[in-house]
């Protein structure tokens, strides 16, 4: 699982699959086509139009080989556009390809790792409205900046909006923790293609899936997919299970509920986390799901809550 990414591999096996399921690769803006904003959404049409021509006339093939698809069209996204006529050496910048490159490793880690966990029930008391919400609001911020113009800042701008919030969503999961604990992640990363690998030992009380964080997955998927269009398919198989291709979905206006709320979790008058709540809630399972974000801090304290209705929940160490 934790093995790392072969792009090589992820290509074949994802065009395999477009071709068995007679999936065009056609052009990725159809996953705009449902965005109630006329604006943006023609905008984010007609920029995917854009970079599916760049990519034809600057993509070569030792650079397909050594990177793959998925991080040239993050390049072209990211970066200043290369010339068509120079050799790649001259027009791109290895660093950030590596860089875009290892962007997608980590993402592919964290969905894998993110399924694997919620399949043993690790997110099963994991508050993720808030997590929900700033996927949606992601898509949003990405759409604007498209909107603004087709030029090298506003794009960079949209890829740095989603790596940002991928980084956040990764700490709110804590999958840099339950990497650490699969002692087995250092033999697969050095071996890739061992057919035995450790097992990993975990103790679960009960074993439930948290449907919402399935749900966070396929947003996140579906952020990616028009600029990382193979690695999203692949992931979306892995963790869906279903012969249904991403590219069936589309982006949807985030309409925010008129109930939810944002309060600060404290710690001594101290803000440590915001927890994002209906407004109905309640307060019995506000304190629980606040215990659930800041138990590292809790653990083995004694403490008493404070909580203000729709304000504030203050956690009182003795």
């Amino acid at each position: 699982m934790l093995s790392p990414m072969n792009h090589r591999e992820i290509e074949y096996t994802t065009r395999k699959f477009w071709e068995e399921n007679q999936i065009e690769e056609k052009n990725f803006s159809d996953l705009f086509h449902e965005w109630e904003n006329a604006t943006e959404r023609e905008a984010a049409i007609s920029l995917m139009n854009w970079l599916e021509q760049v990519y034809k006339e600057v993509v070569q093939e030792d650079l397909l080989l050594d990177y793959g698809a998925d991080c040239l069209r993050l390049y072209l996204m990211f970066e200043k556009t290369p010339k068509p006529d120079d050799t790649w050496l001259d027009t791109w910048e290895e660093c950030n390809l590596e860089g875009c490159y290892k962007f997608l490793g980590r993402f592919r880690r964290m969905v894998l790792v993110a399924d694997y966990m919620n399949g043993l029930g690790r997110f099963q008391c994991l508050d993720v409205t808030r997590m929900k919400k700033r996927v949606c609001l992601l898509q949003k911020e990405v759409m604007q900046h498209f909107a603004k113009g087709n030029t090298m800042p506003n794009r960079h701008n949209a890829i740095s909006a989603i790596m940002e919030g991928i980084n956040e969503l990764q700490k709110e999961m804590r999958i840099g923790e339950f990497v650490t604990k699969m002692h087995s992640h250092e033999i697969a990363m050095a071996v890739p293609h061992a057919q035995k690998q450790e097992e990993i030992k975990i103790t679960v009380q009960e074993q439930t899936k948290n449907l919402e964080i399935e749900e966070v997955m396929r947003n996140l998927l579906l952020l990616v997919a028009p600029f990382a269009p193979v690695l999203a398919e692949h992931l979306w198989q892995r963790i869906q299970g279903s012969i249904s291709s991403i590219y069936n979905n589309a982006w949807k206006e985030y309409k925010e509920e008129a109930d939810e709320i944002e309060i600060p979790i404290q710690v001594n008058a101290k803000t440590k986390k915001i927890l994002a709540i209906s407004a109905n809630m309640r307060s019995e399972e506000i304190e629980e799901r606040a215990k659930h974000e800041i138990s590292q801090i809790l653990d083995g304290k004694e403490y008493k809550v404070i909580y203000v209705p729709g304000k504030i929940i203050n956690f009182i160490l003795k």
